[in-house]
């Protein structure tokens, strides 16, 4: 059970804390009647998806590697495109929800799509592994294996749930100061990424130092990690600090 609850909270964690505040940012500046968007983008990001799950369940040609650049440059320019323009799309003042711009709410359903394309083919691959040599799926070992696959998408939804409501309420100015923090972060590590998929397709020259920075990657992926969880609890203390004082 154990297994599956710790692939799919390594899997889920840093984009579901990145999601939830996305999410949040798009609720603020959403025109009433408009927060379909959002859905548009979580939509699209599914069926890119599920189009690669089904592809790799039953062909032979669909290589991850090749899944995730396609996936991670868009990804990449999307979250660059997003540090360098939040101030001026979502800042306080007069920039308000109904000024913040079509090119704003484009720009979040493309990385809200772009994060569910990312993270979801394990998670829709994971089932099948479940019942891998066994006589029947009728047993103990598949019972746990479906308790931890189940448990983990669970504790992500509540985390992110829950990170989406907190966030709702803190301002905005606030909010962009730790999504800009969280965003840093997860281009750092999907940067590292990409630069380990390019070594190790040898699609760029190994170069010693690039060598060096693929496996200090590797033995400290989970820094990373650590990183979205103190901001996550950042954002939990803030609020808190605020209604304190209220």
């Amino acid at each position: 059970m154990l297994h599956y609850l710790i692939k799919i909270t390594d899997n889920m964690l840093s984009v579901a804390i990145a999601f939830s505040l996305l999410c949040a940012l798009a609720a603020l500046v959403a025109r009433k009647g408009e927060r379909q968007f959002m859905a548009r983008g979580i939509a699209l990001g599914f069926i890119a998806a599920l189009v690669y799950a089904i592809l790799k369940r039953n062909t032979g040609f669909a290589v991850r590697e090749y899944y995730d650049l396609g996936v991670l440059f868009p990804l990449l320019l999307l979250l660059l495109v997003m540090l360098a323009a939040s101030r001026r799309w979502f800042g306080e003042g007069k920039q308000t929800a109904e000024v913040a711009g079509t090119g704003a709410r484009v720009v979040l359903a493309l990385l809200l799509a772009a994060q569910t394309a990312y993270c979801l083919p394990d998670i829709l691959l994971y089932p099948f592994e479940f019942a891998v040599g066994m006589e029947s799926v009728f047993n103990t070992e598949f019972l746990y294996r479906v308790a931890g696959y189940c448990l983990g998408l669970l504790l992500m939804f509540l985390l992110g749930l829950g990170l989406f409501r907190i966030s709702a309420r803190l301002p905005r100015g606030l909010l962009l100061a730790l999504l800009f923090a969280v965003l840093l972060v997860l281009f750092a590590r999907l940067s590292l990424e990409v630069t380990q998929i390019l070594v190790a397709r040898s699609m760029v020259p190994r170069r010693p130092w690039l060598m060096s920075l693929v496996i200090f990657a590797l033995n400290h992926a989970h820094w990373f990690a650590f990183a979205m969880m103190g901001l996550a609890a950042l954002l939990a203390g803030s609020l808190a600090s605020r209604l304190a004082r209220e």
